[in-house]
């Protein structure tokens, strides 16, 4: 190999070298410049390199040389002061699913029936013998353009000791007027009766056989409710104290039966005793429209002495007994 040739493949061999480093070293232009048409200075010593340090490729056509690098996972040059370009991969990132909400169904709740009268009332005679005594008052009012009748009654009952004393005062003004009073004395087994007209100054008593137990309806009459329920579509309320109050303020609340007139007003309340179920107040008025003009219909009953009424032998009964023994007491 002449001079010439030899220093011509030293010179391509080292070249292909460099782009070799630079490729291996990852840094673009080796070393501030481009190596393109440039002839790197020789050795200094000018000393070949042998053939088996390099490992040069030889491609026959273009006379040029080129040195494989290691596989680090770029690319290698096209060729001489060439830059390796990296495609970098964008991640893609995937989209988190967005939960859809469950709407919240609220259950709906059942409301709970107001009680009725007959609801709250339903056990009146077992209330009254617990309660062992009480009194009643009562008073009731039928009126015309021209006459009243009023009718006040007391009654004072003891269960546990088995008496009971009725009073019953009916008043009639109006045209002629009048006054019936009527009185009972009832134990366990008998009930002395005396009947007394004012105006006459007449007495007249009378002995009867009774099997009613005290605190019933016969002997008592304390309760009642179940002729309002049948009558009046009543209004379900509480009480300051926290009793069953029932109103009815319209006509249209009557459901009763009218035989020869026309309700025009109407005003009911009647209070409950939440504990014993026991009516303790009741107030009605009823104004009817009949052919022969207005009538009103008026009643009020208080329920007081719950377990603290005393009944006392009234005044007339020893009479009663003496001229009641001989009669018939199958009457």
């Amino acid at each position: 190999m002449t001079g010439a040739a030899w220093w011509s493949e030293r010179r391509t061999l080292f070249a292909l070298a460099v782009v070799a480093l630079v490729a291996l070293a990852g840094c673009p232009g080796g070393g501030g410049g481009s190596d393109q048409g440039t002839t790197p200075a020789p050795a200094a010593d000018d000393t070949p390199v042998p053939d088996a340090a390099m490992t040069p490729t030889e491609t026959a056509e273009t006379g040029t040389s080129g040195t494989t690098a290691p596989d680090d996972g770029t690319a290698a040059a096209d060729g001489p002061g060439t830059t390796p370009t990296v495609t970098p991969t964008t991640p893609v990132a995937t989209p988190t699913a967005t939960a859809t909400p469950t709407a919240t169904v609220t259950p709906t709740a059942t409301p709970t029936p107001e009680p009725t009268l007959d609801d709250v009332t339903a056990n009146v005679t077992a209330a009254l013998r617990r309660a062992g005594s009480f009194t009643l008052q009562s008073t009731s009012r039928t009126s015309n353009a021209t006459r009243t009748l009023t009718t006040n009654r007391t009654i004072r009952a003891n269960a546990t000791a088995g008496v009971a004393y009725v009073v019953d005062r009916t008043e009639l003004r109006g045209g002629t007027d009048a006054t019936l009073v009527t009185e009972s004395y009832t134990t366990n087994d008998t009930v002395l009766v005396r009947t007394y007209l004012p105006a006459r100054n007449f007495t007249f008593y009378e002995r009867q056989n009774t099997t009613a137990v005290l605190g019933g309806n016969r002997s008592v009459g304390a309760n009642g409710s179940g002729s309002l329920a049948d009558q009046y579509d009543l209004d379900y309320g509480r009480t300051g104290d926290g009793d069953y109050r029932f109103t009815a303020d319209s006509p249209d609340q009557f459901v009763g039966n009218v035989s020869d007139g026309t309700v025009e007003a109407l005003a009911v309340e009647v209070v409950v005793d939440a504990e014993t179920g026991l009516v303790t107040y009741l107030e009605t008025e009823l104004t009817v429209s009949t052919d022969r003009g207005e009538l009103t219909v008026s009643r009020k009953r208080t329920l007081s002495g719950l377990g603290g009424t005393t009944v006392e032998e009234p005044g007339w009964l020893d009479e009663a007994r003496e001229q009641t023994s001989e009669e018939d007491d199958s009457g």
